[in-house]
């Protein structure tokens, strides 16, 4: 058994560089992507962004959608990028952790 773990395709929030987890934002238009194989089973993220990745990778709906696979709450960073949280102590704080601090 194979198995593949594939990151979504690019969203604004990743064009931006902000820290983009619950917020349920699609992928940019005009992506595409190959057929990589037929797989037995397509397991995703409830995230919109996940769900239409699959979807373009392997020409059908994903069989499972998990919700484990939801990605990190970045909480009150969520949604912006590091030159709007670069003077935030509790912003350094968590850099400073490796993410390892709520």
């Amino acid at each position: 058994m194979r198995i593949w773990l594939i990151r979504h395709f690019r969203t604004q929030g990743n064009l931006e560089r902000r820290y983009i987890g619950r917020t349920d934002e699609p992928i940019l238009p005009g992506q595409t992507g190959n057929i990589l194989c037929c797989p037995e089973k397509i397991i995703t993220s409830p995230m919109l962004r996940c769900r239409q990745t699959a979807r373009l990778l392997f020409q059908k709906e994903p069989d499972l959608i998990c919700e484990n696979f939801r990605e990190k709450d970045f909480g009150r960073f969520e949604g912006k990028n590091y030159e709007e949280l670069k003077d935030d102590p509790g912003y350094q704080r968590w850099l400073d952790s490796n993410g390892t601090i709520p």
